[in-house]
């Protein structure tokens, strides 16, 4: 709960990736507390997650 906390006092962006898409995974991992304190979320994608998130991150700064 205090990264939850801390995510939402933090006012960039924030972007939560998974390389995985966790909903097809264990039931303990579709449970995303933390994605509560982001803008968006990214999942499923390998590690084009990653390059997705910062165009993401980027975009919306410039908007």
């Amino acid at each position: 709960m205090a990264i939850l906390d801390a995510l939402k006092m933090f006012s960039g962006i924030k972007i939560e990736v998974h390389l995985s898409n966790t909903n097809l995974r264990e039931e303990f991992r579709k449970i995303k507390i933390t994605a509560q304190g982001s803008d968006a979320v990214l999942e499923g994608l390998g590690k084009f997650a990653y390059i997705m998130g910062v165009r993401a991150a980027i975009a919306r700064k410039e908007l």
